[in-house]
């Protein structure tokens, strides 16, 4: 069991981390990403102002880091607790633009991204799916140097993926 909201409120004060997320307890929520429903979950209950939510990889494996890096108001205490589990495919470069220069020359400019999909934990029911895109690659310039054949963008981040689904978690959309 992860600490009691009033551990979690005297440990942010006095500038600590609460506890991570254990495999052991939210483990099972991962199965989530492969078609499996959390049966012991709580169903999604709409007029709760926060959803608890973790985010596991479509392999099914918990990501517990990003999850305890999520406000600790969306963590769920207990498994029972679980409504939403975001599902986050791996990350793979996609084309911004490919810049031609003279010569033949040309450079393809790169964002990171990552598939997600929130699900209701208790049933599997798919409740939003898109992508989550990291910082994009810098600009071609009018020159570049030679040899350059690509700039690649940020990495996806937590913080990304937060900003994305923090409408689903603060206030279900509809």
């Amino acid at each position: 069991m992860l600490c009691p909201k009033w551990c979690a409120f005297t440990l942010k004060w006095a500038g600590l981390s609460a506890p991570h997320l254990s495999v052991r307890d939210f483990g099972p929520a991962g199965a989530a990403c492969q078609g499996a429903a959390i049966t012991q979950a709580e169903p999604l209950v709409l007029d709760q102002n926060i959803h608890p939510v973790v985010i596991a990889n479509d392999d099914g494996t918990l990501d517990r880091i990003w999850s305890s890096a999520l406000p600790y108001e969306w963590w769920p205490h207990t498994l029972e607790d679980l409504q939403i589990v975001v599902c986050l495919g791996p990350e793979v470069e996609a084309d911004i633009e490919t810049c031609l220069y003279t010569k033949g020359t040309q450079i393809t400019r790169y964002q990171m991204e990552r598939s997600i999909r929130l699900l209701e934990a208790h049933s599997g029911r798919e409740i939003a799916s898109g992508v989550v895109n990291g910082i994009p690659a810098r600009r071609c310039e009018e020159v570049e140097s030679q040899g350059m054949q690509k700039f690649r963008g940020q990495a996806v981040t937590v913080e990304d993926v937060q900003t994305w689904i923090q409408p689903y978690i603060t206030g279900l959309q509809p």
